[in-house]
């Protein structure tokens, strides 16, 4: 998690999940990739990327699904595959939650199937509390996952969460 989500990497996050802008997609992509390489290795071992996945009807209305497409951009340019994850719970909104609340929001919310990936790598473009990352980290232990790492391309600042 390279970028902290406030100002310009806020407005830059905001242009590609709200409104779909390529343009801001393709800058976090360039700027993640760029802090990997300053950082030297990834600081992860992956044998596949896990999107975080969106309800259905979220995805329709939205148009797409931003961690879908930011992980299949990283999986493209680091050479790793892209599976999907499924939203069983349409879950409300988790912007207005506090911690608590998103923890219980998400309990049981997805699932996952891996043929045989012991690295599993979860992808979402922003980390707030961890609870999403928390709930699809247990979904991939429970379809056999190793060992499982969470990258995003921002985080919420400590006590704004």
């Amino acid at each position: 998690m390279p970028f902290l989500y406030e100002g310009p990497i806020r407005q830059l996050v905001h242009g590609f999940k709200f409104e779909a802008s390529p343009r801001s997609g393709y800058l976090m992509v360039d700027l993640y990739l760029e802090a990997l390489k300053c950082d030297g290795k990834p600081g992860w071992e992956a044998d596949v990327l896990v999107p975080v996945p969106l309800f259905a009807g979220r995805a329709r209305e939205r148009g797409f699904n931003q961690a879908d497409w930011f992980a299949r951009q990283l999986g493209h340019h680091l050479g790793l595959p892209v599976i999907n994850a499924t939203r069983l719970v349409d879950t409300p909104s988790q912007r207005l939650l506090g911690r608590q609340g998103r923890r219980d929001n998400l309990s049981g919310a997805f699932q996952l199937h891996l043929a045989s990936a012991e690295k599993v790598v979860i992808v979402d473009d922003v980390v707030t509390t961890g609870a999403t990352a928390q709930s699809l980290a247990r979904a991939a232990l429970a379809a056999g996952a190793q060992n499982v790492a969470v990258v995003s391309f921002a985080r919420t600042p400590l006590g704004l969460e």
